[in-house]
């Protein structure tokens, strides 16, 4: 999924989702404005803070945006690394909740924390 600054949105599914798309859809200023909000949080995050090998077979977001001074940064979150700050979580929840994204998908993403011990 890759959102513009004009509030244009693609997205193309792969597997286990129930519109593979090819989509490009308008999303509102609001919702605009929850991603930046959002992804001010992550910008504070060391690029390979949530990325390493605890477990295997989990998920992963991995997210690729332009700070506010125009350099890129990318985050890859894999649900197996225990290291990931949980509100980390509720962040990748807001951004699917504004981006209504389970439209696509097929259910609303619910992301949570994972510790095993």
């Amino acid at each position: 999924m890759v959102l513009f600054e004009d509030g244009r949105l693609q997205y193309e599914g792969f597997s286990y989702v129930k519109d593979a798309g090819p989509v490009e859809v308008r999303v509102g200023p609001s919702a605009i404005a929850t991603v930046r909000a959002r992804l001010e949080r992550v910008s504070t995050l060391a690029a390979d803070c949530c990325n390493c090998n605890d477990m295997t077979d989990m998920a992963s977001v991995n997210m690729t945006f332009s700070d506010g001074g125009g350099r890129r940064k990318r985050i890859d979150h894999y649900y197996g690394c225990e290291k990931t700050p949980d509100w980390l979580y509720d962040v990748e929840n807001a951004i699917e909740g504004a981006l209504e994204t389970e439209r696509w998908v097929g259910e609303k993403a619910q992301y949570k924390a994972y510790h095993p011990r």
